[in-house]
Formats: C-alpha cells, sequence, structure tokens
C-alpha cells in the first residue's frame, strides 16, 4: 500500500486562501468514487485558530501501489484538478511512503 500525502500554501488574503481552500476541498472530494485507483482520500483545511503561516490544506490519499499513484496522477479528472489548484497555490510539498 501507498500514502501518498501532499500539502499547498495558497496565494492571496486570508479570506481567499479560506475561499479557495474550500473550492480545492471540494474538487479532490470529488475524485471519490470516479478515479478508480483511489483507495482512500481525505482532505483536511487548516484551522481558522491556527497560524497563517501553516499550509492551507493537505490531501491524504491510499492507493494499491506506485503504478496505481501513477494511473491517478493522469487521470483525466485528476488533471483538472490539478489544474486548478497549480493556479491557486504559492507552494506544495509531497510526500509518497509505503506501508
Amino acid at each position: 500500500m501507498l500514502r501518498h500525502i501532499v500539502m499547498w500554501k495558497l496565494k492571496g488574503s486570508i479570506v481567499e486562501r479560506k475561499e479557495n481552500s474550500q473550492k480545492i476541498s471540494d474538487l479532490l472530494n470529488g475524485l471519490k468514487g470516479k478515479v478508480p485507483s483511489i483507495k482512500e482520500l481525505t482532505i483536511s483545511i487548516n484551522s481558522n485558530k491556527a497560524p497563517i503561516d501553516n499550509w492551507d490544506v493537505m490531501l491524504d490519499t491510499t492507493f494499491e501501489s506506485f503504478e496505481a499513484l501513477g494511473e491517478y496522477q493522469i487521470h483525466p479528472l485528476h488533471k483538472e484538478v490539478a489544474t486548478v489548484i497549480s493556479n491557486l497555490r504559492e507552494a506544495r510539498s509531497c510526500i509518497d511512503f509505503e506501508f
């Protein structure tokens, strides 16, 4: 099994970042059941009580293998969501690990 965790720091004001965090969450949650290689998918948005310099959004996904992750990454729906996110983000961080 493989965990694929991605975090984004978004562009814009605090209000824009919160609005875009929810937009990203909605888009990514929309992939559930539509991209077959996703085993589990959870989105977390930074708390309003947390420091503003924290990362804004975290995607935590589980796949059967690196091959399944590759299928996800080339899936047309994922590519659409990734394009939207890339236009909203300031920075991206990622880790992939097998368990």
